[in-house]
């Protein structure tokens, strides 16, 4: 392979792995999503922490597509399943060392429990309807709205990939860009191309 080829190939191979935690939270892809849910599981409760916070943070942007009904109700179920399995691990290892913990939301009828989690990437937090196991979060919300999608990327990232410089693999998400990412893109119409009689010689 010339070294100009090697380079490209590398270079788009690097492009696709700081992408890839993005694409597989943006998109729909199952059998990607499971695959990274068990390479994380590889890294024993760390990645199982991991796994949880990314399928709760997913099914909520997705929950959030639907808006209402059948598909709605689906990703809620998941994701409190996801906070379920997530305050469980936490429970049983003190956290990680991690601040965590569940706090009232006085504002948030529907779901006016919190779950906040400290990483060092940041806090994220999720609402749910009722409150789980674990402490009282001692702390309070940072006010940055709209965080905890890529701060979980980046805490996904950080375990995939412990010595890559802080910034390296770090895609910049918000909410409403996730939210945008999965739902089902339209296909673009193409252009009909006209069929003109042929001049006669």
């Amino acid at each position: 392979m010339k070294a100009t080829t090697a380079g490209v190939v590398d270079a788009a191979e690097h492009d696709y792995e700081a992408n890839r935690v993005f694409m597989i939270f943006a998109g729909s892809d199952g059998d990607a999503t499971r695959a990274l849910y068990d390479e994380l599981a590889g890294y024993g409760i760390i990645g199982l922490v991991a796994v949880n916070l990314f399928r709760a943070q997913k099914c909520s942007a997705r929950a959030k597509v639907y808006h209402h009904g059948k598909y709605s109700t689906l990703a809620y179920g998941r994701k409190n399943w996801s906070l379920g399995k997530l305050t469980g691990w936490l429970s049983a290892t003190d956290g990680l060392g991690y601040a965590w913990g569940w706090k009232l939301d006085p504002t948030s009828e529907r779901y006016p429990w919190v779950l906040y989690v400290d990483l060092p990437q940041g806090q994220v937090s999720f609402h749910a309807p009722t409150r789980g196991v674990g402490p009282d979060y001692a702390g309070a919300w940072d006010g940055i709205v709209d965080a905890s999608t890529g701060r979980i990327l980046r805490f996904v990232n950080a375990i995939l990939h412990p010595t890559a410089p802080p910034l390296a693999l770090v895609p910049r998400v918000t909410h409403e860009r996730a939210d945008h990412q999965t739902r089902n893109p339209r296909r673009r119409r193409t252009a009909r191309r006209v069929l003109r009689p042929k001049r006669a010689r």
